[in-house]
């Protein structure tokens, strides 16, 4: 008995050891402070990375400057200003990435690993040539340089001096490293100017013959302007525009190519051209052959010689045809044309919104615009047209059911809308459920066969769910007509009018305290949690859980025999 009890603590006093262990140890990694072993900062005292006007690196002769300089650049509201950037001295227009500043930052703070010698004699005998240095000018006009000698074989650290101070140093690989700058190492990434919310237009060549221009437009995010005024495919328009805007230049195949290697890498013909407007600037950009081996295209800018890849990954939309981003609905009437909308849900809602044009006085200047009634409400202009625009473009096809019949007999649509046009005409739109992601979609004139238009053609559900379902069950949020005191309405709370079930929306109302307003909106369907797919999301929890349950186990057992033990003796 006592050899059970005594084993019973050392194995919970190692299990509180280890733990103790760990948590030490992580406190000690946390808040200790590495202190290294520097020596002397070569740079000037005083000398900071903002007070840099120009940086010259040399290797073997070879020179490349930059300089700080006035640039024009133009922000989200399309307002111009100026900054200054660090440019390429004899290329001031080519944008510079980061590297630049990592390197000027390193140059003014550089710290030596060690000191070698003090007064030197000989510095050939450290490489040092006067060949290869860097050199840092200031915006008050005064510089400083530090030339590079050999790189020590066993640590790859570098031999330097500073121009003026008879000391040989050397410098950490890292440090000559984050020092080094090239043109290709210093040129931006980016490839198109400004985002996807400033893009002025967007062109596609094959062969050099223009497939489509996009630009934005101020209802469905897109337009077609080129080779025919349309709407488009919205979200195939924006997926391409969010593609282009991914490209960034890869690894630099030729910096200064020859007309061979245009040639080789097809770019002396190219099969593809993007062009790009955006803040002012115009870019276009030759794809050639793509390096199935990189994943990547070869691609360069029109008007610059370097050729560079760019990622297949994005580029899979330029085979993309004229008619693939077209509008998919081929109708969207003129709000003008259209006297009403009705809402019908299968699940019993109805929101009746008629739609009159009407003079307002902005500015003490008849305008003509739309007044919307929501079911006997006024609604905030906004709102009115935004559920006009929601009406006619959220739906989006993504494929056709050929075998399709039409609805069941008697199957009520998830929605149907009833378009009531100023000519007297009527159209319906109306969405048959499919499955948890799509519907069928049907438009028809009732003066015709139901299934003589759009038969079979199914759209994602989400953009009627999650949009115009969503607006309609919200509108109360856009109410203009005021309470009888000329004040808003005071709404109570929700009152269920209809329980939602697994197969159908419930329905609730509030009602206006004061003048007795009613407003209705929609409740989603029951949907049912898996109770098995709760998770543990903190495992120490358990494992603490599971120990205090065995340090009770095992205290009743030992409890158990005690008392067992006592009553043999008794006996």
């Amino acid at each position: 008995m006592k050899n059970l009890k005594t084993i019973i603590i050392i194995v919970l006093a190692l299990a509180l050891a280890v733990a103790a262990y760990f948590i030490v140890k992580d406190i000690i990694a946390k808040t200790t402070t590495v202190n290294p072993n520097i020596t002397e900062q070569i740079s000037p005292s005083g000398s900071l990375s903002a007070n840099v006007k120009r940086y010259t690196y040399c290797i073997n002769g070879e020179v490349l400057t930059v300089e700080l300089m006035d640039v024009k650049v133009t922000d989200e509201n399309g307002v111009e200003t100026t900054e200054q950037q660090f440019r390429l001295v004899n290329e001031p227009d080519t944008k510079l990435n980061d590297n630049i500043d990592t390197a000027i930052i390193q140059a003014t703070s550089l710290v030596c690993v060690d000191v070698i010698e003090e007064d030197p004699a000989d510095v050939s005998q450290y490489g040092i040539d006067y060949q290869s240095y860097f050199e840092i000018e200031m915006i008050d006009g005064t510089t400083y340089k530090v030339y590079f000698g050999d790189v020590i074989g066993v640590s790859y650290n570098v031999f330097c001096m500073r121009e003026g101070v008879d000391k040989i140093y050397t410098i950490s690989d890292t440090s000559f490293g984050m020092l080094t700058i090239y043109r290709e190492y210093l040129l931006s990434e980016e490839i198109f100017p400004g985002n996807a919310d400033s893009i002025t237009s967007l062109s596609l060549y094959k062969n050099e013959e223009l497939e489509f221009t996009i630009e934005p437009d101020e209802y469905v995010t897109w337009a077609l302007t080129s080779p025919i005024n349309a709407k488009t495919y919205t979200e195939t328009a924006q997926d391409i525009v969010d593609n282009v805007y991914s490209l960034v230049v890869g690894d630099y195949v030729s910096v200064l190519p020859t007309q061979a290697e245009y040639k080789e890498y097809y770019l002396d013909d190219p099969a593809y051209s993007i062009n790009v407007v955006a803040e002012g600037e115009n870019v276009t950009i030759n794809i050639g052959k793509e390096s199935l081996e990189n994943n990547s295209f070869y691609a360069k800018f029109d008007d610059k010689d370097e050729i560079f890849l760019v990622a297949s990954e994005y580029l899979g939309w330029i085979d993309t045809e004229l008619m693939e981003i077209l509008y998919p609905i081929p109708y969207e009437p003129l709000v003008a044309n259209v006297s009403s909308m009705l809402y019908k849900y299968g699940s019993g809602e109805v929101y009746s919104m008629l739609i009159e044009e009407e003079t307002y006085l902005i500015d003490e200047n008849e305008s003509k615009n739309y007044k919307y009634t929501m079911n006997g409400d006024l609604l905030q202009i906004q709102y009115g047209s935004d559920l006009y625009l929601m009406t006619f473009y959220t739906s989006i096809i993504v494929e056709v059911d050929n075998d399709w019949k039409g609805p069941k007999e008697g199957e009520k649509p998830y929605l149907d809308i009833e378009v009531g046009y100023t000519s007297g005409n009527t159209e319906h739109i109306s969405y048959y459920e499919r499955d948890d992601e799509t519907m069928y979609y049907i438009r028809y004139n009732s003066s015709y066969d139901m299934m003589t238009q759009y038969a079979g053609t199914i759209v994602d559900s989400a953009p009627i769910v999650e949009s115009v379902r969503q607006m309609l069950g919200q509108y109360s949020e856009w109410l203009y007509v005021m309470c009888t005191n000329g004040a808003d309405h005071e709404f109570g709370d929700w009152v269920v009018t209809k329980e939602p079930t697994e197969e159908e929306e419930g329905l609730k109302e509030k009602v206006c305290s004061i003048c007795g307003h009613t407003i209705h909106a929609p409740i989603a369907k029951v949907v049912h949690t898996d109770p098995g797919s709760i998770v543990v999301t903190y495992w120490w929890i358990a494992v603490i859980a599971i120990i205090v349950v065995a340090g009770v186990v095992i205290f009743l057992v030992i409890r158990s025999r005690r008392k067992k033990i006592e009553s043999v003796k008794t006996e």
